[in-house]
């Protein structure tokens, strides 16, 4: 889990956001990158055949997997800009 779970994380986008933003700048690399994410996750489970709360899971853990990347990019920019 990210940050500290006594302390939830405010969500900035909503999912209405989310499906527009996919919608209009979603590339096939993205696309890439979350079936690895997808992948990796179902390889780490017993089960071959998903049900509803893997699959919650695994939305779950692409979405942190985007959320790590922005906070990444973000401290990457400033610190290149403190430079």
């Amino acid at each position: 889990m990210l940050g500290n779970p006594k302390k939830p994380v405010t969500i900035l986008i909503d999912p209405q956001e989310v499906v527009t933003l996919a919608n209009r700048y979603s590339t096939t690399q993205s696309m890439d990158t979350a079936a690895d994410v997808w992948r990796a996750f179902f390889r780490s489970r017993p089960k071959s055949d998903p049900n509803e709360w893997d699959l919650l899971a695994a939305i779950a853990a692409i979405y942190d997997a985007g959320r790590v990347q922005g906070i990444r990019e973000e401290r990457r920019r400033r610190s290149q800009s403190n430079s």
